[in-house]
């Protein structure tokens, strides 16, 4: 009990609000069964007096609460089957030992140990299905999602880099036993497989650049009301746009051609005139007010008052007889006074009010105009401008269009009157080659997006596919491919086509 009051002393000149106050909220949480709270607590306590073995036990006790409590959630979610649950329940385990430097009580550490073993097996034997399906892309996809939950700790490299070096070696395995594609007669499921053997460093022949890629786009056609600048900044963003699609390569030797056709009109209007705005003004005028003004009231009073007034009383007294034997009693007058109560008449004062009238300047609220000359300004704006982009190695152009109007205005004038709310301004219309400007960004987008699903409309729409028609197909990523598609590249490629395609 001394080293406790000692440590709550210390405490109160470390902390802020006092150790007592800190020491009351871990017993707290550690009574209502909060032990993660309680753990963290007695942490900071024991930060501040490592010497107190009692607040070194009663983190020891909680720590080993937290401990007991995931051990039984594991245990829960393995006996319901909830596999998932109970491994991260383990990382969650781990997680705390690692960070507390405290692996438990020795039966912490053994039922720890049972647990670690169990998830050991459960994942070397999930991984072991994949592969002898000839999956090892999933596996290495599915080691990385047990990664995330349990395999981060180092207690479980071993065993990871265990996994992982059998992964690697099924890969380069099914690399080999995949049929070797002529690079120039299947350049697209080459690339699949080149790319999906690279995964597991394995190297295969690729075609350097793929049909229909292009690195350039050549403009063609006029766009009436486009200036020069105007028209080089369509074809940049037409560019920008295909750069981010599945036709780019900045390898490939061709260009697309794109002819622009549509208007980019703008309309300028400018006038003189009156405008007007309104106000209030305080406006001031004379009125009376009555008010209650004090003054000193005196008025007649009585008031009671004492006053000592004689009187004559006898009293009795002692005195020797005449015979000189004996005492004899006689009286005498006195005189006494007394407190007697009179009344007197006096003048007082007091405050009173009367009723007066005073003028006062009193404001009303007045609606005023304020009038000023102005230029108006106003502009009106008309973008219907398309391309359409040609390839030109055999597959259909598409389209980009865009279509948008607006109307602007403003006015210019060196005014000044902050009460109606009025100061210089200028209308600053945009031109008609920065409005157009404006809306690059949106022919950028919806060229990447028509590009890409061009694509699946030219290469992903038939009734069945030969492998490389497929892989040509899984070329741009979808969230999910024709089934026909999916079908040739599992009979060409195996399980691990559900690990590829995909954003």
């Amino acid at each position: 009990m001394r080293a406790r009051w000692a440590s709550v002393g210390l405490c109160f000149l470390l902390s802020s609000f006092g150790c007592a106050g800190l020491r009351g909220r871990a017993d707290s949480a550690f009574e209502r069964g909060d032990y993660e709270a309680a753990a963290r607590d007695y942490a900071q306590l024991v930060a501040k007096e490592p010497g107190d073995q009692e607040l070194r036990g009663r983190l020891s006790q909680a720590r080993e609460r937290v401990f007991l409590g995931i051990l039984a959630s594991v245990a829960e979610s393995r006996r319901i089957g909830n596999k998932d649950r109970a491994i991260e329940g383990v990382g969650n385990l781990l997680q705390h030992a690692r960070e507390w430097n405290d692996r438990g009580s020795p039966a912490i550490q053994q039922r720890t140990r049972e647990e670690m073993t169990w998830v050991e097996n459960e994942i070397t034997t999930e991984c072991g299905v994949m592969l002898d399906k000839d999956a090892p892309l999933l596996a290495d996809a599915h080691l990385s999602t047990r990664e995330r939950q349990v395999l981060r700790h180092p207690d479980f490299a071993p065993i990871k880099s265990t996994i992982h070096d059998a992964i690697m070696a099924a890969g380069a395995a099914r690399c080999g036993k995949l049929a070797p594609a002529t690079p120039g007669t299947n350049p697209y499921l080459s690339d699949l497989v080149g790319k999906y053997c690279a995964h597991f460093n394995v190297q295969t022949s690729r075609v350097p650049v793929l049909p229909f890629h292009v690195s350039q786009v050549v403009l063609a056609g006029e766009v009436e009301g486009m200036s020069l600048e105007g028209r080089d900044a369509f074809a940049a963003a037409l560019r920008k746009g295909l750069e981010t699609s599945v036709f780019w390569d900045p390898r490939a030797e061709t260009s697309a051609v794109a002819t622009v056709q549509g208007k980019n009109r703008a309309s300028f209007r400018s006038q003189s005139r009156t405008m007007s705005r309104p106000w209030v003004e305080q406006v001031a005028y004379q009125a009376t007010e009555e008010y209650q003004e004090a003054y000193t009231e005196y008025y007649q009073d009585t008031e009671t008052y004492f006053e000592s007034e004689p009187y004559t009383d006898h009293e009795t007294y002692s005195h020797p007889c005449s015979d000189g034997k004996s005492t004899c009693t006689d009286s005498r007058p006195v005189t006494k006074y007394r407190q007697v109560s009179k009344t007197r008449p006096v003048t007082r004062n007091r405050t009173a009010y009367r009723t007066k009238t005073r003028p006062v300047t009193k404001y009303r609220e007045e609606n005023r105009v304020f009038t000023f000359e102005a230029v108006e300004r106003s502009a009106n704006y008309e973008v219907d401008v398309g391309a359409t982009i040609d390839f030109k190695q055999g597959v259909s152009p598409f389209a980009v269009h865009l279509s948008t109007s607006d109307r602007k205005s403003g006015l210019d004038h060196d005014s000044s009157f902050p009460p109606a709310g009025v100061e210089p301004s200028r209308a600053n219309l945009p031109s008609r080659d920065a409005f157009w400007t404006a809306q690059l960004p949106t022919i950028v987008q919806r060229t990447s997006s028509s590009a890409n699903m061009h694509w699946a409309a030219s290469f992903c729409s038939q009734a069945a596919y030969s492998a490389e028609e497929a892989a040509r197909c899984y070329y741009v990523p979808a969230a999910e491919h024709p089934k026909t598609a999916h079908e040739a590249l599992l009979a060409a490629i195996g399980p691990d086509i559900d690990a590829m395609g995909r954003p």
